[in-house]
């Protein structure tokens, strides 16, 4: 009875280990930004946790994104608030 109990606890541990340990969406989305790939950019951005969204590298990218789309609003909208450091 312990044995399957202690293979849920296991797995969901892993589970956890392995989501913590994951590459932020934004390395990927620089690299696919850098290579012209626009709309898997902003796929690999819009799969980001609330988190990493937060982050100044995220929103960064998001604005770029935006940019290179034509919406310069937004673009500067999202940077607005940026710390310039």
């Amino acid at each position: 009875m312990r044995a399957p109990i202690l293979a849920a606890v296991v797995a969901g541990l892993v589970a956890s280990a392995n989501a913590a340990w994951a590459r932020p969406s934004f390395l990927d989305a620089a690299e696919l930004m850098s290579e012209w790939q626009y709309d898997d950019a902003a796929r690999a951005l819009q799969a980001a946790t609330p988190r990493q969204q937060r982050t100044p590298e995220h929103r960064y990218l998001t604005a770029e994104l935006a940019f290179v789309r034509g919406d310069y609003q937004r673009s500067l909208t999202i940077l607005g608030d940026l710390p310039s450091d």
